[in-house]
C-alpha cells in the first residue's frame, strides 16, 4: 500500500465534495464561497500529507503499519510538530507510553493497595466494555467538567467522558503509537498480522483512562477536568 496515495485518496473521498452534489460547476453562477471552501480543503490536505510524510521520513515503523496508523487516527494531530520527534529516544517513548497505559490508576491511594485497580476493558458481543467500579468512578465525577450532571448512572457519565476524548486525534495516535510499532516489526519479519478494530481501540480508552485520573489528581481543590488539561497531559506524556 502506497500511504501518500491511500492519503489523498481517502481525504479527497471524506473533506473535498467537488463535483459530487449534483451542481453544475460550469455555471457562472457557482458561489464564491463554495470555492474557498474548496479550496481550504485542499491545503488542509496537502498539510496533513506533509505531517504525515515528515512522520514516515523518521524511519520509526514501515510504511504499512503508518498507513494504518493514519488510517484510524484519520488527521494528523494538530497539537503534534512531527519534526518533533526526531529528538526522542523512540524505544524509551513506546516504553513510557505502554507504561501509561496499562498501568494503575495514578493516584497514590490506589497505587498503593495490594493489587492497585486500573483500566479494564473487553470486548463484549463485538463492542468494547468497560470494567467499571462506582467507588472509583466518582473520582471523576466529582471533579466532573461542569456543575450539572444527567441523571445517568457514574459508569455510563464516566464511559462517555472517556469516549469523548477517544475520538481526538491526539489520543487515538499516541496511544496506538506502540501497537503499530509492534505491527511494523511482525510485518518486517513477514509475520501475519490480523486487526482487530475493537482490540485495537481498547489501548486508546485505557490511556484516556488513565489520562483522565492523572488530571484528577493534579486539580486543585474546587478545579474540574477541561479539555486543555485533558490536551496537556497527554503532551506532557511525550516529553516533546
Amino acid at each position: 500500500m502506497n500511504i501518500w496515495n491511500f492519503l489523498f485518496r481517502k481525504k479527497k473521498n471524506q473533506e473535498i465534495n467537488i463535483n459530487t452534489n449534483g451542481q453544475n460547476r460550469n455555471n457562472m453562477h457557482s458561489n464564491s464561497d463554495e470555492r474557498k471552501n474548496d479550496g481550504k480543503a485542499i491545503k488542509d490536505v496537502a498539510d496533513d500529507w506533509l505531517q504525515w510524510q515528515t512522520f514516515l521520513s523518521l524511519g520509526v515503523m514501515n510504511e504499512d503499519a503508518a498507513g494504518r496508523l493514519m488510517a484510524v487516527t484519520d488527521n494528523w494531530p494538530s497539537e503534534l510538530d512531527p519534526a518533533a520527534f526526531k529528538s526522542v529516544n523512540w524505544q524509551e517513548l513506546i516504553f513510557r507510553i505502554r507504561e501509561h497505559i496499562d498501568g494503575p490508576y495514578p493516584i497514590p491511594m490506589l497505587q498503593s493497595m495490594d493489587n492497585p485497580p486500573r483500566p479494564n476493558y473487553q470486548i463484549v458481543d463485538g463492542q468494547i466494555g468497560r470494567g467499571s467500579n462506582p467507588a472509583i468512578d466518582m473520582f471523576l465525577i466529582t471533579v466532573w467538567p461542569t456543575r450539572e450532571l444527567s441523571n445517568d448512572r457514574p459508569e455510563v457519565l464516566v464511559m462517555r467522558l472517556i469516549e469523548k476524548y477517544v475520538k481526538w486525534p491526539l489520543a487515538t495516535f499516541v496511544f496506538l503509537v506502540p501497537f503499530f510499532t509492534d505491527m511494523s516489526k511482525s510485518i518486517e519479519d513477514e509475520k501475519k498480522t490480523m486487526l482487530v478494530v475493537e482490540e485495537m481501540l481498547i489501548h486508546v480508552y485505557k490511556g484516556v483512562e488513565n489520562i483522565l485520573f492523572a488530571v484528577y489528581h493534579d486539580l486543585p481543590e474546587g478545579g474540574r477536568i477541561n479539555d486543555e488539561m485533558v490536551k496537556n497531559k497527554i503532551l506532557d506524556l511525550l516529553e516533546i
